[in-house]
């Protein structure tokens, strides 16, 4: 995952967009989770709880945590 200093507001659409898809697909690929993974859900967190919390409507931010939630529970299993 590529983060850069400051974004607006397309730009974190788009990085948790693609970047919560891409671990979705790597948590099903793997049987188990790991340390890598986990590492990457807290970025996408921080991005969604930091910037994104000023910066994203409050539809985009529902709609990010709800999908946070979903590949918490899968990496939790």
């Amino acid at each position: 995952m590529a983060y850069y200093g400051n974004q607006d507001k397309k730009s974190i659409v788009i990085l948790l967009d693609n970047s919560l898809a891409w671990l979705k697909d790597e948590i099903k690929e793997q049987e188990k989770s790991s340390d890598r993974l986990w590492k990457e859900f807290r970025e996408l967190e921080s991005i969604l709880y930091g910037e994104g919390s000023q910066l994203l409507s409050m539809t985009n931010k529902v709609r990010f945590e709800k999908r946070l939630n979903t590949i918490r529970k899968m990496l939790n299993d």
